[in-house]
């Protein structure tokens, strides 16, 4: 098969697209008082470089912005680190 065949026959597949937003400790004490409506703040500010992730693989970056009143991704660029990369 050629490999635009190839890219051809699986384009239509769907995958999950992951932007990691940040990463927070807390304590179980914290974790277990949490009640609906307790905002947690995440370490990275609108307009910070995040990583994307498909399939749990580091595929590329962008940068957080706001849109029509919504959170949304800017897509800065395909990934320069390995394949292999996944999270940590």
């Amino acid at each position: 098969m050629k490999s635009n065949e190839a890219i051809s026959r699986y384009s239509a597949l769907t995958l999950p697209l992951e932007p990691e937003l940040g990463r927070r400790s807390m304590s179980v004490r914290d974790i277990l008082a949490l009640a609906r409506g307790n905002v947690i703040k995440l370490p990275r500010p609108i307009g910070s470089k995040i990583e994307l992730f498909v399939g749990g693989a580091l595929f590329g970056t962008g940068e957080l912005v706001h849109l029509s009143g919504k959170m949304a991704l800017r897509f800065s660029g395909f990934s320069k680190k390995e394949p292999n990369s996944s999270r940590g």
